[in-house]
């Protein structure tokens, strides 16, 4: 009992949104979590911080999608799932892309562990 609380405790704060978020930014995260809960309840990140501002990914040294409203982290986790076409679950990533394209966002990967969630330029 103790391990499942703090195992429920450890995921969402590794779920958590980022600080220094634009407001596109902060609703992005809120359409990405609720998407994922509503799809799966809770998501495993793989022990990986899933979220992270442009300044924070800027400042531990990374150079692509320096420009997005919000950098998604799926390394190892079910994350993945929801972005990551290599993990085959096209169903999830089409909702995904739905859900964030009914917000007036997409989803470009930036490599196979993360993505750049960008507003739509229509």
């Amino acid at each position: 009992m103790c391990f499942q609380h703090l195992e429920k405790k450890m995921i969402k704060d590794l779920n958590a949104m980022p600080e220094g978020l634009s407001t596109k930014g902060q609703k992005a995260y809120k359409v990405i979590m609720d998407t994922m809960t509503l799809a799966n309840g809770t998501v495993d990140t793989g022990g990986c911080i899933t979220f992270y501002s442009p300044q924070q990914w800027k400042a531990k040294g990374e150079r692509n999608c320096l420009d997005a409203e919000l950098i998604v982290v799926y390394d190892g986790g079910a994350v993945a799932r929801f972005f990551s076409y290599g993990y085959a679950c096209y169903d999830l990533i089409n909702d995904m892309d739905q859900q964030l394209s009914n917000a007036g966002f997409y989803s470009e990967q930036g490599t196979n562990w993360y993505s750049g969630i960008y507003e739509s330029p229509f």
